[in-house]
């Protein structure tokens, strides 16, 4: 018995021993990087959806319009020829979501923000698989 508990404790000390060594530390460093590593980066692609005109929300007395050009910053080539593929919708989208905000809002930062979230979302749900990162007014005009 005594033999056996000698045999247990100089096998626990050793394996203690032998992960606080500074070679085993950098096995796991090396480990721990290449998992880090391993995930597939992908590669952000832009995609010009050119530019938009809208009347905005708010009645015919308003008169409203909005006119903005988007690009999107999407998941790589596959999101891409998601995109393209389903261009008809997407626009579609776009148009409503626009035409259906209300001139005050859109021309305030936060009116802004909450668009390019919305876009985001509703842009992701219709094509599925999030192939949209983020969403890039170059031109917002409003009137």
């Amino acid at each position: 018995m005594l033999l056996l508990t000698l045999s247990a404790e100089g096998f626990v000390a050793w394996k203690i021993h032998a992960m606080s060594s500074p070679d085993a530390l950098n096995v796991e460093d090396s480990v721990a990087s290449e998992t880090e590593a391993s995930p597939e980066e992908v590669e952000v692609v832009f995609m010009d959806l050119g530019e938009t005109t809208v009347n905005l929300n708010g009645g015919d007395a308003d008169n409203k319009f909005l006119r903005v050009k988007i690009i999107m910053s999407l998941n790589g080539n596959e999101a891409q020829e998601r995109i393209t593929t389903n261009i008809t919708k997407v626009t579609d989208l776009i148009l409503n979501v626009l035409s259906s905000q209300a001139f005050a809002y859109v021309r305030t930062p936060e009116g802004k923000r909450t668009l390019k979230i919305d876009l985001i979302e509703r842009v992701n749900r219709l094509v599925g698989h999030n192939p949209v990162r983020d969403v890039f007014f170059t031109d917002f005009v409003s009137q």
